[in-house]
């Protein structure tokens, strides 16, 4: 059955935060017809027209929001997995909603579903687990009497930090302060953020003064920590980690050099006599990994130099730990790529988003979203992006804009823009300066089976339900501001794998086989997906076309690919074997065909897509020539269950372990132990080697399931 939406028109303002409002009377009736009513079936669930979402807010709380059409109470049915359900309350009647869930002990597993109302009718959402073992809040200390006996100087360091927090706009992560004091500004910067601090003093005395006086508060060990060192050297600390330095007034002079060494690139800070000293830039030669290729061009290039490392042995483990494999999707399904941009990276797990501090490791923030989810890369287009302040998620109708460093929602944007996108789904989804890109999708296409043995779950067969495309019946851009419409384009069905921004340009593959329109189905492959099919370019900025033309490549039954590179389109089909075509991307005229057989039928090798470093376009295990086709290397390494990513001088993929390998000397290199998922998981940018844990549930044993990340040895190392 198809699920229930609400009707009634939208009574919002901008960002969908000016509610309407009922008088207490009609709140109250409205209470009790949504006590009294009968419920909707549990098999056909009711979905909110903003799906929701849970936040942890604390180790014992979490908060449910979500969004109605109409004004209606807030509700949700929470309980302790077995127990009895009751009922938590919100707000009176809103369209906007949250409710907050206190009590929440560690290690339990409850169950909760948002409720509503419509003309007396009991609406229930779907059930949904939360598990708080995946609430990684770093824990409060408390506010209490100043531990050494001193209040008037407690509340002056109150003030103090206080006012160093606002002014550097550092609230969590790592603090490394210099001079342990008299323990208050430590203490207060633990009161006052969500940092982890670590004091290094020179002085043993002070050092066991401080210490007693953090235990007596409740903060040493899991929030605080001191540590006797003469100087800033002999800590040993990893460089390139710490979100605030902090030096004390009246510490010994610091090794100023020393301290700059471990402040966190990409907006990392050094405070001394209370102001910024310095804030750390990104370092040199960085680049991004932001769409599910890296870029919206599909190059699965992050254009990161990795400060000149090319070879395993040159880099030095950054961090390792959370999240681990029992947060994330089995690896089989072939899930989006993780993202990373301004020293955050985004992981996506089992219908729960993890963002973390590149450099530190450091739990930034989670949200469990049990709409999120989407797999079955090859043949469809991710569901998120990011730029360097928000993460935009597409998330059933909606998208939804996440603030990058708080995980709190700021806005959610439907697809519809007309009758025609009545009940569609958001499909392809692209941030692009000023606006996001993105396509409409009905239901049913979306793959977001992950459970099944060699079916569907699998996401590897040469033929089969699970190799159809996903079609998507428009294509639109949205402003990031408000989500306003600036275009909309529906002329055929667009291969969603194929869509691809570069030089400025909107470029994709579209289907106008009349028999495929009128079907009913948009995941699809049949002969005739391959007839009548086109080669677009758009301007993504107002949706006219600059050209098209129609193409008859050799039909791509299992997997079908668009890239640009170099001023040219790079179109790789994968039937029987590999074909690549390459074409102008200023006309669409025919460039060059090149084709391969495939390394193998099974595990990945028939279905990965290109990368591309300089000039030369890599499909294993061959390497192109993109100006001409010409073939530059059939010495790319084999590797299976998963596909490359690239950055600006070498190639990394899963070769049992976590291989690169570098074009100019022909040699690879392994992270022994260290497995990647089964699409794409390991990712540079900012200067790093990113691999959040994704091979969780592969029955090849022997590997380390953590997540890890990667920084060059210093050098002398």
């Amino acid at each position: 059955m198809r699920p229930s939406y609400e009707k009634a028109p939208l009574p919002w303002g901008r960002g969908g935060r000016q509610l309407a409002t009922l008088v207490p009377m009609s709140a109250v009736l409205s209470v009790l017809l949504l006590l009294a009513a009968p419920p909707t079936s549990p098999d056909d669930p009711w979905h909110p027209f903003v799906a929701p979402t849970l936040r942890f807010t604390s180790p014992t709380s979490a908060v449910v929001e979500w969004d109605t059409r109409t004004s209606m109470p807030s509700r949700v049915l929470f309980g302790e997995q077995g127990a009895r359900a009751r009922t938590v309350s919100g707000r009176s009647s809103r369209n906007h909603h949250t409710v907050k869930l206190k009590g929440l002990v560690r290690g339990r597993k409850y169950t909760w579903r948002v409720m509503g109302n419509r003309s007396g009718k009991r609406l229930l959402g779907a059930e949904h687990m939360l598990d708080t073992g995946f609430n990684f809040v770093v824990a409060p200390v408390a506010d209490g009497p100043d531990p050494w006996g001193d209040e008037g100087a407690g509340k002056a360091a109150a003030k103090r930090v206080r006012t160093l927090l606002e002014s550097c706009g550092v609230d969590r992560g790592y603090a490394v302060v210099w001079g342990a004091g008299d323990g208050r500004d430590a203490l207060a910067l633990a009161r006052q953020s969500e940092l982890v601090v670590i004091c290094l003093e020179p002085d043993v005395e002070r050092v066991r003064h401080v210490r007693q006086g953090l235990y007596r508060a409740g903060a040493y060990g899991h929030r605080v920590t001191v540590r006797h060192v003469p100087t800033v050297k002999d800590a040993a600390l990893t460089r390139c980690f710490a979100n605030l330095v902090l030096v004390l007034d009246g510490a010994p002079t610091p090794d100023e050099a020393a301290l700059r060494r471990i402040v966190r690139p990409d907006g990392g800070v050094l405070v001394e006599g209370g102001t910024v000293k310095w804030k750390r830039p990104q370092l040199e030669g960085v680049g991004s990994w932001t769409h599910l290729y890296g870029q919206p061009d599909n190059a699965a290039n992050s254009g990161d130099e990795l400060l000149g490392a090319t070879e395993a042995s040159q880099f030095d483990v950054q961090w390792l730990g959370r999240p681990g494999p029992d947060a994330m999707t089995d690896r089989n399904p072939r899930k989006p790529s993780p993202l990373a941009a301004a020293g955050r990276v985004f992981t996506q797990g089992l219908k729960r988003i993890i963002a973390q501090d590149q450099y530190n490791g450091a739990i930034l923030w989670t949200l469990e979203m049990p709409d999120l989810q989407r797999v079955n890369m090859p043949r469809d287009c991710a569901n998120w992006c990011a730029d360097r302040e928000f993460l935009y998620l597409a998330v059933r109708e909606m998208c939804l804009k996440i603030d990058a460093a708080t995980g709190r929602r700021v806005d959610a944007w439907p697809v519809r823009v007309g009758k025609q996108d009545a009940g569609a789904f958001w499909g392809y989804l692209a941030s692009l300066g000023d606006q996001v890109l993105g396509s409409s999708v009905r239901p049913d296409a979306v793959f977001t089976n992950i459970f099944g043995g060699s079916g569907e779950a699998w996401a590897d067969a040469t033929k089969g339900p699970v190799t159809r495309k996903v079609l998507s019946d428009a294509l639109f851009a949205a402003g990031k501001a408000k989500g306003e419409r600036k275009w909309r384009r529906s002329k055929g069905l667009v291969i969603n794998p194929t869509i691809t921004v570069g030089g400025g340009t909107l470029y994709f593959l579209e289907c106008r086989n009349k028999k495929v329109m009128d079907g009913a189905a948009r995941a699809v492959e049949s002969p005739e997906l391959w007839k009548d099919l086109w080669l677009v370019a758009l301007d993504p900025s107002t949706g006219k076309q600059q050209w098209e033309r129609e193409v008859a490549p050799t039909p791509g039954s299992v997997v079908v690919y668009l890239t640009w590179a170099q001023d040219t389109l790079l179109l790789l089909c994968s039937g029987s074997k590999y074909h690549l075509y390459g074409y102008a991307a200023a006309d669409g005229k025919d460039l060059w065909h090149q084709s391969h057989g495939w390394p193998n039928n099974n595990h990945g090798r028939h279905m990965q897509h290109p990368a591309v470093v300089g000039d030369v376009v890599y499909v294993r295990p061959r390497g192109y020539k993109i100006a001409d086709g010409s073939v530059v290397t059939e010495a790319v390494p084999d590797g299976g269950c998963g596909t490359i990513s690239a950055c600006a001088s070498t190639l990394m993929f899963r070769a049992g372990n976590i291989r690169m390998w570098d074009p100019q000397s022909g040699k690879s290199s392994d992270w022994a132990r260290l497995r990647p998922g089964c699409w794409l998981s390991t990712i540079t940018a900012g200067g790093m080697l990113l691999a959040p844990e994704a091979g969780g549930g592969c029955s090849c044993a022997g590997w380390f399931e953590t997540s890890i990340g990667f920084l060059r040895k210093e050098e002398g190392q």
